[in-house]
């Protein structure tokens, strides 16, 4: 068995309902000699109408960039932000996400942090390594400092944002990486991953 039974990524019921919506939605690029980046917005408006069984509004919010450091290094950022727009208090569960686990916090369970607000950031120091560290067929790896923020939460519920930092060795297809809870730095997380 390749995982454990619990570490299957959680999916919890949700109730049946009929939602009609419009999603309005856009891509802004910006390709400079000493910044790549990319926003990504979408808004979406729920209504009663055509069947639909619940009115709502909410938004998401997707960026990323990339800016050169030191020698050849690089610095990229990844945002992600999800909510209610003003005048709706909740999203239905088929809106919610999760925080937690190997794509977002690797120190908390799967799916440990749920809800219909969410923010989530991930900041990487990139360093290239040697080429006489290439492996064949496989390729020169990069060592990345990692800090990643982030939670979940939903209408009249507070909580706190939660932090991860560690260290990556990435190769094109697959990587291994320590990570640290910051409250919790005796219990680090070992992940090893294929990633395409």
């Amino acid at each position: 068995m390749i995982r454990e039974p619990d570490s299957i990524r959680p999916n919890p019921a949700v109730p049946e309902i009929r939602i009609t919506s419009i999603i309005a939605g856009g891509v802004m690029t910006w390709e400079q000699p000493r910044l790549d980046a990319e926003l990504e917005a979408e808004a979406e408006f729920a209504f009663d109408a055509f069947d639909g069984e619940r009115s709502f509004n909410r938004f998401e919010i997707n960026g990323a960039a990339a800016v050169p450091a030191l020698a050849n290094h690089t610095i990229t950022l990844q945002v992600h932000l999800r909510a209610p727009l003003p005048g709706t208090d909740s999203l239905p569960r088929q809106r919610w996400s999760m925080v937690g686990g190997s794509g977002t916090l690797p120190t908390f369970e799967i799916g440990e942090f749920q809800g219909d607000r969410v923010v989530f950031a991930e900041l990487r120091y990139m360093i290239p390594l040697p080429e006489y560290l290439r492996i064949r067929y496989i390729g020169v790896p990069s060592f990345n400092l990692i800090q990643a923020s982030g939670t979940a939460w939903t209408y009249e519920q507070s909580r706190a944002v939660r932090h991860n930092f560690g260290a990556e060795l990435r190769w094109p297809f697959f990587y291994g990486r320590i990570l640290f809870d910051p409250e919790d730095i005796d219990n680090p997380k070992l992940n090893v991953g294929v990633s395409f």
